[in-house]
């Protein structure tokens, strides 16, 4: 009874006053484990980690066994940047408790940071057994199947997630990229737009959603996503160079330039918007220029086959055959079936 007012608090997001509730109540009983507990969750939303495990040290030290605490500990602790130790209080919260979902959870994320993601999955899996429905659990075996390579897995897991909860952020994000990858652009478009009718600036979803509308050659509203993303988000030099494509696409080369060099002046070493503005300048005939941006392209990625066959085209028109082949056997070299 005593707990349930800061309780109701925590509930309705008044974190600071169920805080303050709580160690008012802790004064009175200091050994009290579902207070301290709390005290501990409190801290944790609060971003005050360190506090969160001294309470959840008293917890443990009271009741050993007490795996929820053990599982809370693990989060704190991955979250100060300690996660070999995370990893042991998961797992020491399953000894206790083999099926605690959590800690499953939490464990599969931290095993697949490791790259562990067999053992990942086998976690998350475990973790599925017991609630097959579950959205986060769902999301996070959609990731580790991706970074597995198991693409159609991926899919089946994010779409049973999103079965549950039609517009969960996090397996919308996962799922648009597999999508685009494959080429399944109208589902790729769908995940955006279905991201974007919840968050209208979403600056990454909106450039993204530019992305799937240029490849279904929709240039115009391409543009349209692009230049929404750019006014929420004006630093992104991904956006600007993404801008300079479509431009290109629609055969405006002098604005496309000008967008590479908009993405340029945010990131100097971004080997694709310099091969994507020496292409736009061979267009209108500066091939000197573009061999200068090819250039800068090849000095930041070496072994790009792109930068080095669009070098080599550029030398041909300036009639500079020797430097061309050299280009041309290169980038043969690099890539035999090019």
């Amino acid at each position: 009874q005593t707990c349930a007012l800061p309780i109701s608090l925590r509930h309705l997001n008044r974190i600071d006053e169920a805080l303050g509730r709580f160690r008012e109540a802790l004064v009175m009983a200091p050994t009290d484990i579902p207070t301290l507990f709390q005290c501990a969750i409190c801290c944790r939303t609060l971003g005050f980690d360190r506090d969160a495990l001294e309470y959840l040290d008293k917890v443990l030290e009271l009741r050993p066994l007490h795996a929820d605490a053990l599982a809370q500990r693990a989060v704190a602790l991955n979250t100060l940047k300690q996660p070999t130790a995370a990893i042991e209080s998961y797992k020491q919260a399953l000894k206790i408790e083999p099926g605690h979902f959590d800690s499953l959870l939490g464990l599969a994320a931290l095993q697949c940071q490791e790259g562990r993601l067999d053992d990942a999955l086998a976690s998350v899996q475990s973790a599925l057994s017991s609630r097959p429905g579950q959205v986060e659990a769902l999301v996070i075996q959609g990731m580790i199947l991706n970074m597995s390579g198991r693409s159609q897995a991926a899919i089946n897991s994010y779409k049973r997630a999103l079965k549950a909860d039609k517009s969960h952020r996090a397996a919308l994000l996962g799922l648009a990229p597999i999508l685009f990858n494959l080429g399944e652009y109208a589902g790729s478009l769908d995940c955006y737009d279905r991201l974007l009718a919840r968050d209208t600036k979403n600056a990454a979803a909106l450039s993204n959603r530019g992305a799937v509308l240029r490849e279904l050659n929709r240039f115009a509203e391409a543009l349209v996503s692009i230049d929404r993303a750019i006014e929420e988000n004006p630093e992104s030099a991904e956006a600007h160079c993404r801008r300079g494509v479509v431009l290109a696409d629609m055969s405006r080369h002098p604005d496309a330039i000008t967008s590479y060099d908009l993405a340029l002046q945010l990131k100097s070493d971004y080997p694709e918007a310099w091969n994507n503005r020496g292409a736009a300048l061979a267009h209108i005939g500066k091939y000197e220029a573009a061999i200068e941006s090819y250039d800068q392209a090849l000095r930041f990625a070496p072994d790009s086959v792109d930068a080095l066959t669009n070098r080599g085209v550029a030398l041909v028109e300036i009639v500079r055959h020797t430097e061309a082949l050299q280009c041309f056997e290169s980038a043969i070299a690099m890539s035999p079936g090019h």
